[in-house]
């Protein structure tokens, strides 16, 4: 066994560990499961039946899951199964571009992908039974083969990986339309416009009848979600709180980065593509971030897809000081130890953010890993309790619109309007927690005539009342409140208003 094979299956195995550390399944991703096997059984890519409503923004990877699902898989065990592989294969693209950049491997290859699997934010989100991972590498893989088109003249297959990433996440699209800003003004100047118009027709040709499909079969021309989630008052400051944080977990990678800009040469890897686009990629990420405000998850899941550039640069920044620290005959062991340190600075750093984020915390909006799976766990027992007890034509309103309404099966207003086009579109902005900008009138939820009303699921040790106010318009329309004890919920029992119903347990 090679040093470099040695090397990366360590890599392999500490980014396994990492990852089952901080292993989770967001409520989010219920949405796309539900979204993935409404398509297997019925036919339908819908969140309610009937409902043509685009509340997911991960066509790619619902895709993915309904195949899953189809083969009699069970998608929230093999969402992160998959996350994780492509976690892996993303470490791989990184190590073989800068491999092929170089012209020839080393063991310095695997210094980017160890700046990866030592990030709590890119292991983390190898799981969380989303998309980021698969995004990820997709994103990843377009822009290192996108570099090395522009480097050696292959074949334009990027446009390929461009097409696959806007298809699993929209903001693919943006990175697409950065990176051919770049190369078409570089095509410009070499007189290579044809080969650019091809490539950029590859895409187009991909992607064209995807949105085309979308807008027909949704109404829109972007996901609902999109809607539901703009208008947020203090976004922009929300945003830069997000970014800070982001920039401040990463405060080492991202030092090393900036010193590759404080050097010499840097010239020649801008008109390589090795550092002008994936700053301009990071740029664009931050703009975004701004625009949506942050997240209300915990470790930067906007910012993963950027974070194997970061890596990259970060690895270049730390190689240009090494050869600076050789040029100038600095004793080896010193520079070993400098390294050692760095390394264990890392770790240290890491581990205090891991510990950090999987205690069940609030911390100015943004909701902890160990509060997400805290939320996950409880609203399966929930869903799972509906689906046993509840009639088969219950509907339910919910701002959990994750688990319960994925394992009740029931009909289900959500009521953050992710999944509901009247409240996207006309209930009013209120408040400033990203993806939880908008909020079902208590009016609009009266005249849908739904059966169970929970909102959030309000769960407690003892039977406990409601607020009055609430309590007082929901009996006014029919409405009685309920206190139940459900097996293995913990706290043990969960309140909600249902129609027609009697008070009490």
């Amino acid at each position: 066994m090679t040093a470099r094979t040695a090397l990366a299956i360590a890599l392999a195995a500490l980014l396994l560990v990492h990852a089952h550390i901080l292993g989770f399944v967001c409520d989010d991703a219920y949405i796309s499961f539900r979204y993935a096997e409404n398509w297997v059984r019925h036919g339908s890519p819908v969140y309610n039946l009937g409902e043509r409503v685009e509340g997911y923004t991960n066509f790619g990877w619902t895709v993915l899951l309904a195949g899953v699902i189809r083969a009699g898989g069970d998608p929230v065990a093999w969402s992160r199964g998959l996350g994780i592989f492509f976690g892996l294969a993303t470490l791989a693209v990184v190590a073989r571009f800068t491999a092929r950049r170089r012209g020839y491997a080393t063991l310095e290859d695997g210094i980017a992908p160890a700046l990866l699997v030592a990030s709590p934010a890119f292991a983390a989100w190898c799981t969380g039974g989303l998309e980021t991972a698969m995004f990820t590498w997709l994103a990843t893989l377009a822009w290192t083969r996108s570099v090395l088109e522009r480097r050696t003249g292959c074949k334009p297959w990027s446009a390929v990986a461009f097409a696959a990433a806007s298809l699993t996440r929209p903001e693919g699209v943006v990175y697409f339309a950065v990176t051919a800003l770049a190369s078409g003004v570089r095509a410009v100047r070499r007189d290579s416009v044809r080969a650019w118009l091809r490539w950029v027709a590859l895409f187009v040709a991909l992607f064209a009848p995807y949105f085309a499909w979308r807008w027909w079969y949704y109404g829109w021309p972007l996901p609902n979600t999109y809607y539901a989630k703009v208008g947020a008052t203090g976004a922009w400051r929300s945003g830069l709180l997000a970014t800070g944080d982001w920039i401040a977990d990463h405060a080492l990678p991202c030092a090393a980065a900036l010193s590759l800009l404080l050097v010499r040469h840097v010239a020649a890897l801008q008109n390589q593509g090795f550092a002008s686009l994936p700053l301009a990629w990071i740029a664009v990420t931050i703009a975004l971030v701004l625009r949506a405000g942050g997240d209300f998850m915990d470790l930067h899941r906007f910012f993963v897809p950027v974070m194997p550039c970061l890596a990259v640069l970060a690895a270049l920044g730390l190689r240009r000081i090494a050869s600076k620290w050789t040029a100038r005959r600095l004793p080896r062991s010193a520079g070993v130890g400098l390294g050692a340190v760095f390394g264990a600075a890392l770790a240290v750093h890491a581990v205090a953010i891991d510990r950090g984020t999987l205690a069940v915390k609030t911390t100015r909006g943004v909701e902890s890993i160990g509060l997400l799976r805290q939320y996950a766990a409880q609203w399966t027992t929930i869903g799972r309790w509906l689906g046993e007890n509840a009639p088969p034509n219950t509907s339910l309103a919910t701002t959990a619109a994750g688990a319960i309404p994925y394992y009740s099966r029931l009909r289900t207003l959500d009521m953050l309007g992710l999944n509901d086009a009247w409240v996207a579109h006309h209930a009013l902005p209120s408040g400033h927690e990203a993806g939880h900008v908008r909020f079902a009138p208590w009016t609009y939820v009266a005249s849908r005539n739904i059966d169970l009303v929970i909102v959030h699921p309000a769960l407690s040790e003892r039977e406990e009342s409601p607020l009055p106010d609430l309590d007082r318009f929901w009996r006014e329309h029919g409405y009685a409140w309920r206190s139940v004890r459900v097996p293995g919920l913990v706290p043990p029992y969960w309140g909600f208003w249902q129609r027609g119903a009697t008070a009490g347990r």
